[in-house]
């Protein structure tokens, strides 16, 4: 509790300020604690975008690494598509060792983007209504003969052996 009331009572820094003690630690140089805290405190409130006071509270609770995981998470659900497709893009170009090994997210989220549209979530991935039993029914009714044209690339994109099993409807 000590360490997260040091951070949330650090000195607020500029993104200027928070570059140089970045620098100073590249080269290894000795810090005084008091600017680290600071940087923590600047960290914080850059990557959570963060415009209000940053509280003990806030340090204890988003300065977690889960949380910040979750957090991308959620900024990146909700981008879109063609926003996901160009950062993909930029990553491949810009990266050989992404373009050698690269086991890419993209194909899958566009496959399910697809499957969810077609069930007919309308917005599909960013969908936050929901939908009637009786319009979900028609939908996946008429989405069925698409999803069993499809349903080998479907398995083969997400990683699965088809096993061929019967659905009712």
């Amino acid at each position: 509790m000590e360490k997260y009331s040091s951070i949330a009572n650090a000195q607020v820094l500029n993104e200027i300020e928070a570059l140089s003690i970045f620098e100073c630690l590249e080269r290894e140089e000795d810090m005084d604690p008091a600017y680290l805290l600071a940087l923590q405190k600047y960290n914080l409130a850059h990557f959570y975008k963060a415009s209000v006071y940053i509280t003990v509270d806030f340090v204890e609770r988003y300065s977690k690494k889960e949380m910040r995981n979750a957090y991308n998470g959620l900024v990146q659900a909700m981008d879109s598509l063609d926003n996901l497709r160009n950062k993909h893009r930029l990553i491949i170009e810009n990266y050989s060792r992404e373009k050698a090994s690269c086991d890419s997210l993209l194909p899958k989220v566009i496959t399910l983007e697809e499957i969810l549209r077609g069930i007919g979530f309308p917005s599909g991935v960013h969908t936050s209504s929901t939908l009637c039993r009786k319009d979900f029914d028609a939908s996946l009714s008429s989405f069925l003969p698409i999803y069993k044209k499809n349903e080998r690339h479907y398995y083969a994109l997400f990683g699965k052996r088809l096993i061929q099993h019967l659905i009712m409807i």
